[in-house]
Formats: C-alpha cells, sequence, structure tokens
C-alpha cells in the first residue's frame, strides 16, 4: 500500500502547500493580466510565479546561475517535501518520477540560447539534473504523457511501491509559462481574455499557469490520519488528438478502471477533484463522463479558476489540494463558476464550506485523447474500514476462485496480484508475439527485411514512399509531424496479418524516446521567433507532444487501454520490460504495444513490439529485458 507522506506547491499563490491552501479556501485568484512581449505580444491572463521571490529563495540554497527558472522551481518543491519527512533521497530505495509536459522549452527561445547547453532543452536532462541535485542514484524516470503526466505518474508511484521496487518515490511535475506554450494555446484559441470558468455556462476558454508540486509517496504509513492511494488507472478516447471524445469514453473507462482496482462502488465516493479546464467540450466530457458513472450528486470543482491549468503540474497540485480538503474536511468552490453550463447534471461547488470526506475521486483529461484517475482514501475512518472489510470479503472470494482455476489448469497461482519484479509467472508476464524495427530506410518485421529504399533521400520521403508501398487508406497521416508518421508506420506493419482483435480498454500503448518531439518543437519555435513573421500553428503545436503519436496508433487501432510516455536517453528495455508487465500482473491489460520511438536532427529509429498474455505462438517466451534488448539488437 502507497501512502501520501509530504508535499509541496509552488505557484502564484505562494511557496508551500500551506500557504497556497489557505489562498485556496480564501478565494484568492492567481490568475492576472500579464504584459510581457517576451511571452506574447498582447497582453493575455495568466497565473505565474513571482520572479524575485523564486530567486532570492533560491539564492539561498545555490548559485541561482546553475540553473533555469523550471529547475529552481522543481529544485525548491522537492526540497520543501524532503524536509518534512525523514526519508532519504540518495537511498537506492527512493526513486524519482517527473511528471512535465515541456520541460525547459523556454531554452529554445533565440532570447537564451547560449545560456544553458543546447541539450538541456531535453526532458531527459531535467531529469538528470534533479536527480544529480539531490544526488539520488536512481535515473530518474520522466513521464510526459500531456495533462495527465502528474495523475500517471502518482499511480506509477504507487505501482512500484506495491510491488516492492522502491519504498519511496518523490514525484515532482512542473511546467512554464513560456511564449512557446502561449503562443500555440493561442493558435488554438483556446484562451479564455479572462480568468477561466470551469463549467460555467459563460465559459469560453482555459487560462495557463506555471507551477511546480511535489507528492512523497511511501510504503511506510506517516501517522493515524494517513491517506493512502486507493486505485488508478489511464484510458484513452481513440477518437481525436486535441478534441475529446464527445460521449466521454475515455474518461468513463477509467474511471471504471480504478473503482474497480479500488474494490469500491461508485456512491463511496465523497468529492470528486475534475480536470475542468473551462473550454466547451472538456468541461462537457467531463460532465458527461461523471454522469455515466452516476455521480452527478457527488460535489464536484475545478481549481483552475485559481491556478489556471499547470500542464504537467496539474496532476500533482490539484491532488495536493484535495489532499488538503480531505485533511481539513473542506469543499473548495469552484473559482468563476455560477451557473451551470453542461448539458449533464453534475453538482459543481458553487461555496467553499465542512463536509466529511473520506473517498475522493481525482480526474484528468489530455491531449490525445489522454484520460487518467485516482482514488484517494483515509485510513482508519469509519466509512474507510467497511470498505476495507468489503474489500476483504471479495479478497477472500476471488482467491477462492483463483485457487480452483489454478488446480483446473495446473499452474501456480500467485495471492498478491502485483508481483514483486523478478516474480512473475509466465502466464502472468506479457509473451513477445511481434516485433517492427525502423530504421536506416529499411523496415524489419520479425527480423525480416520487409522494405527498403534509397538510403540518401529523407526521412519525409522515406515514411511517404513506405505508406505507399503497404498501400495504406489513412488521409490523416500527411497532416502528422515525422515523428508520428514513423510510430504510426511502425503499428501499422508490426498489426498487419493479425488474426486477434487488438481494439479495445485492454489494449495498451506504452512508448518512450530520448528527445520527445524536439525536431518538431523547433519548427514551431521558428514560426514565432519573429515578431514580423509570427504565425504560430495550431496543426504544428499539436504535434509538440510526444503522446500524440500514442494517440495517433490510438485511434488508428481503438486501442482505448493504458497510455503513457516515457523519457529516457537511451532505449530502456528493463524499465519498460517492467512497468508493462506490472501492468499485466495487475490484470490492467490484455494486449501491450510498447516500444521506442525516437528522431533528432539527422537520425531516427522505430523499434515497437506486441505483446499479449499467457501462452501464444510468440517469437520468444516471456517477456523480459533480455529478450527485448536481443530482438532490438537483432538487425
Amino acid at each position: 500500500m502507497a501512502y501520501f507522506f509530504a508535499d509541496n506547491i509552488i505557484s502564484s499563490l505562494g511557496f508551500t502547500t500551506l500557504e497556497n491552501f489557505g489562498a485556496l479556501k480564501n478565494g484568492q485568484i492567481g490568475i492576472q493580466t500579464i504584459r510581457d512581449k517576451r511571452l506574447y505580444p498582447e497582453a493575455f491572463p495568466a497565473s505565474v510565479i513571482d520572479t524575485q521571490r523564486l530567486e532570492t529563495t533560491f539564492s539561498k540554497a545555490d548559485d541561482a546561475k546553475k540553473y533555469t527558472r523550471l529547475e529552481k522551481m522543481l529544485i525548491l518543491s522537492i526540497a520543501d517535501a524532503l524536509g518534512q519527512s525523514d526519508i532519504n533521497i540518495k537511498s537506492e530505495r527512493t526513486g524519482i518520477i517527473l511528471s512535465t509536459t515541456k520541460g525547459n522549452i523556454d531554452l529554445l527561445d533565440p532570447a537564451h540560447i547560449g545560456s544553458f547547453h543546447k541539450n538541456r532543452v531535453l526532458l531527459g536532462q531535467l531529469g538528470e539534473i534533479i536527480r544529480h541535485y539531490f544526488s539520488n542514484p536512481n535515473q530518474a524516470i520522466v513521464l510526459s504523457n500531456a495533462c495527465i503526466s502528474g495523475v500517471l505518474a502518482l499511480n506509477m508511484a504507487a505501482m512500484l511501491i506495491d510491488s516492492g521496487k522502491y519504498d519511496h518515490i518523490v514525484v515532482a511535475g512542473g511546467d512554464l509559462v513560456s511564449k512557446f506554450v502561449v503562443s500555440g494555446f493561442m493558435s488554438f484559441l483556446s484562451l479564455s481574455p479572462n480568468p477561466c470558468k470551469p463549467f460555467d455556462k459563460d465559459r469560453d476558454g482555459l487560462s495557463l499557469g506555471e507551477a511546480a508540486g511535489t507528492i512523497i509517496l511511501s510504503k511506510n504509513r506517516p501517522d493515524n490520519n494517513a491517506i493512502k492511494h486507493l486505485g488508478g488507472s489511464s484510458a484513452n478516447d481513440a477518437n481525436h488528438i486535441s478534441g475529446p471524445s464527445r460521449n466521454g469514453e475515455g474518461s468513463f473507462i477509467a474511471i471504471k478502471k480504478t473503482l474497480e482496482e479500488a474494490n469500491i462502488s461508485n456512491d463511496q465516493i465523497d468529492h470528486i477533484s475534475a480536470h475542468g479546464t473551462a473550454t466547451p467540450y472538456n468541461d462537457e466530457m467531463e460532465s458527461i463522463s461523471i454522469n455515466r458513472h452516476n455521480m452527478s450528486n457527488i460535489p464536484v470543482n475545478s481549481l483552475k479558476g485559481y491556478w489556471g491549468h499547470t500542464l504537467g503540474a496539474a496532476g500533482i497540485i490539484e491532488t495536493i489540494a484535495l489532499l488538503q480538503e480531505m485533511k481539513s474536511n473542506t469543499l473548495i468552490k469552484t473559482a468563476g463558476y455560477e451557473t451551470i453550463g453542461v448539458t449533464r447534471e453534475i453538482n459543481v461547488i458553487n461555496k467553499t464550506e465542512k463536509q466529511e470526506l473520506t473517498t475522493c475521486l481525482k480526474m484528468a483529461s489530455g491531449f490525445g485523447g489522454s484520460n487518467a484517475a485516482l482514488i484517494l482514501q483515509k485510513v482508519g475512518s469509519r466509512k474507510s474500514t467497511v470498505n476495507s472489510q468489503q474489500s476483504a470479503v471479495n479478497s477472500q472470494q476471488s482467491t477462492v476462485s483463483s485457487q480452483q482455476s489454478a488446480l483446473n489448469s495446473r499452474r501456480l497461482e500467485v495471492e498478491n496480484p502485483i508481483l514483486p519484479f523478478g516474480e512473475m509467472s509466465e502466464g502472468q508476464r506479457g509473451q513477445i508475439a511481434s516485433y517492427c524495427h525502423i530504421k536506416h530506410n529499411r523496415v524489419y518485421r520479425d527480423g525480416k527485411l520487409l522494405f527498403e529504399s534509397d538510403p540518401e533521400i529523407g526521412l519525409k520521403e522515406f515514411l511517404t514512399k513506405t505508406f505507399r508501398q503497404y498501400k495504406i487508406h489513412y488521409p490523416k497521416f500527411f497532416k502528422m509531424d515525422e515523428i508520428s508518421k514513423l510510430g504510426f508506420l511502425a503499428a501499422e506493419i508490426l498489426l498487419m496479418d493479425q488474426s486477434e482483435q487488438l481494439t479495445g480498454e485492454d489494449v495498451a500503448v506504452i512508448l518512450s524516446n530520448s528527445q520527445s518531439t524536439l525536431v518538431t518543437d523547433t519548427a514551431f519555435q521558428e514560426s514565432i521567433s519573429q515578431d514580423d513573421h509570427f504565425f504560430p500553428s495550431p496543426s504544428a503545436f499539436v504535434y509538440t507532444l510526444p503522446n500524440i503519436m500514442v494517440g495517433e496508433i490510438s485511434i488508428r487501432h481503438k486501442c482505448r487501454g493504458e497510455n503513457a510516455f516515457f523519457i529516457f536517453d537511451r532505449f530502456n528495455e528493463e524499465f519498460l520490460t517492467d512497468y508493462i508487465n506490472l501492468l499485466y500482473s495487475n490484470n490492467k491489460l490484455k494486449v501491450c504495444i510498447g516500444g521506442w520511438v525516437d528522431q533528432s536532427a539527422d537520425d531516427y529509429e522505430a523499434f515497437l513490439y506486441l505483446t499479449t498474455q499467457g501462452n501464444t505462438t510468440d517469437l520468444m517466451p516471456g517477456h523480459n529485458a533480455g529478450e527485448v534488448r536481443k530482438l532490438y539488437k537483432s538487425i
């Protein structure tokens, strides 16, 4: 069991959790009109951190010139959270997960070029800076999955602790209000000219914000009033890369699976912290999802009217606020909300008031069709005790059923659904069914060369030739950026001639790379770098998120299961194998597309593999890191 141990928020409302939560209770709005042409040619509302306070506070800890603005925010946040506990950050039993969408993206701005090494813009380097600062011996896990990154990171941390991989995990999230991000959202016409109004009939767009947040999870229970992570899941809409499903399918699935994992019913939820961006489609989608789960009477709020949308930090800081709501039995009103503006009935909180809170739900959604949810529960309360007793009964019934199944199949049954690393049986690991490798203008499937083109032609031309070679009918292909085309084609070739049905909510897509979308980022930055040629493109901006590739694959093949995108300095087959196998052992999927799709200015590579659960006619028995590495190195 993973417990919430310590936390911190650094935002426009303060530099500690208590300072921020006090501001929320007092109805203080952190969104202000920003008049800074370095960020955008015109004035716009946003929530930004006080630069002078940031510099002054950080200078007490280290040389401020050595670190970027975002790095300072994250370091201060993590340091404050660690100061509230006796957890040893230098221990091998303590991990770090970093949640961010764009990281040090401001370093691409011509005004910042030369201030730091060019590789500092890479998300993996951000994780390395943070790990090194705190002398943590483990490689930082960097998660970049649009606006669900924070919630996804917390769910992953809880699963890794339950598996025995770590005793404690520091989960930190952060993003900036930068010219890059502001221009991108402006190109979508999705920013409100005023502080946003979640769920209100007059809502007209979101407000941006910057923040850093940290939550430390631990296997150790901090005190008698502890709050635990009860369950969490993610799902994909498989609908559109920038617009949510009209029926809330991805959000509905994520909540459904989270309730199942937590082993509770919808009527046991006391409060919902929604994503609530105040865009017309997001809020409508969430209201549909909540209504489909028959939770329309449960108090719902969105906190983005205070902080704005803080992207990779949102799931972290909003979960911290939810923890504070639970600890103080206080419902925080939805800032900006006055009159219901969604078609489905939901109970939006319009007044901060006291209410006993035992079990709460956090929702998140983002570009690429991504959705996530998690459930928190107080330990030792009367309601949670009743829930635990019912869970025990269900667990006993499940054990009896499993024992009978084991006798019938003559297979070893393991009591704990999340198995320790390295102790999974063949039936609980994924089995590699097929793999695809694309590099050097050649396409391989299961180790056999299927297609090759002139090695001198560029990636764009090669991808077009490959697409036409396989006579794929998918006009949207030509709208994608190059790295999404690369991942899309690798998935097409990986899945061709597959006889089994690969669609549905049990099919996951878990990918990784080292460059995120740096090539596309650079092209978008060029479109906003000159005032006399200022032309931010919405079609280019949406592809500046690496998980858009996951979304494109999910849309094409209707994969509505778990999704995640990780950033490492190299193909980390060991981590990816362990993570996918944990998803299998926790019954979160039945089929998974995993692997590596990367593109730099002068090179590219895609290596995807398909795994299924249990005995198959697989190429390699048992999905483990050594086998994945062997296949990866076979070309």
